[in-house]
């Protein structure tokens, strides 16, 4: 419950038995007339309020769904880019293969060595 229906409430309360006085002439009528506005504008404050948590709920959820599949994507991304490494490791290591096969080494003298 929201503070502002409480609020309400109360001033719904208040207006009740300020009727009750009324009709039975205990309260002027322009009291009355005070208490029934303030209760009206309370019910109206208090539906803003509602109105006004139900559409920040609503974005609430509609900013976390975007959020979620944004990280989703990024996710997706992540994985994209290893595999991407991965490969790009494996194609290193063929290649430094294929380098090693090519290489020519003399031998080098074991003496002194002077040629």
């Amino acid at each position: 419950m929201l503070a502002s229906d409480v609020v309400a409430q109360q001033k719904e309360a208040e207006r009740a038995q300020i009727q009750s006085l009324h009709d039975e002439r205990l309260v002027a009528t322009l009291d009355r007339d005070r208490t029934q506005s303030e209760s009206r504008r309370q019910s109206a404050e208090t539906e803003a309020v509602r109105a006004q948590a139900g559409r920040l709920d609503s974005e609430g959820a509609v900013k976390l769904s975007d959020r979620k599949a944004q990280i989703a994507g990024l996710q997706a991304a992540v994985a994209r880019l290893e595999s991407e490494r991965a490969d790009a490791d494996s194609k290193v290591r063929i290649l430094d293969q294929k380098i090693e096969l090519h290489l020519i080494r003399a031998p080098w003298p074991a003496t002194s060595g002077t040629w």
